[in-house]
Order: C-alpha cells, then sequence, then structure tokens
C-alpha cells in the first residue's frame, strides 16, 4: 500500500500529486486544463483522500469545490475522512470535508 505521507503512487498521476504535495497553484492549473478533481489511483484512492492524509484543508476545499466527492470511497472502503487520521491538521480536515469550514 501507498504510504500517502511521503510516497506518490506507482503511476503518477497530476492532480493526486498536487494534492498530496499541497501545490494549489499548480492544482489549479491543473483543474483549469481540465484535470479532474475526483481524480483516483490504481487502488480508488482519490486526490481528496491525498490532501486528507497530508495534512492540506484548503486543498481539500478547492477539489471538493471542482466537484471531488467527500463520499468516495477506495478499495478497502476507506474515505477522505478514514485518510485523514494520519495527519497533524486532521480537525481542520475534517470541518471541511463535513462543510463546515
Amino acid at each position: 500500500m501507498v504510504n500517502a505521507m511521503t510516497e506518490a503512487p506507482k503511476a503518477v498521476f497530476a492532480v493526486i500529486d498536487a494534492a498530496r504535495k499541497g501545490e494549489i497553484d499548480v492544482l489549479e492549473a491543473l483543474l483549469a486544463d481540465g484535470g479532474k478533481a475526483d481524480e483516483t489511483d490504481e487502488f480508488g484512492n482519490s486526490a481528496l483522500m491525498y490532501a486528507a492524509a497530508c495534512g492540506h484543508p484548503g486543498i481539500c476545499r478547492r477539489l471538493i469545490d471542482a466537484g471531488a466527492s467527500t463520499k468516495h470511497a477506495n478499495k478497502w472502503s476507506m474515505d477522505a475522512r478514514d485518510w485523514s487520521r494520519w495527519s497533524e491538521k486532521r480537525d481542520e480536515v475534517i470541518a471541511v470535508l463535513r462543510g463546515d469550514a
């Protein structure tokens, strides 16, 4: 399994990579150029999951605003809330995922 905190997925997906790294400018450019906010890797892990795990609430908000689902689950039935448990900013991320922020 990919460690979302330190490793990129096997196949490099641009939106996921920008979300994981917290690169808002890169993410904005990708979305403006037709990148999918709901992009997933080979395991069904979404860009939103990576952003949640890596503690990027602003990236989470932008992905949700662009159409990413907070309810999407990977092949192990884990969603972005589950992935947020690895984040030092879990409370902030959860607030965004719930729509409180």
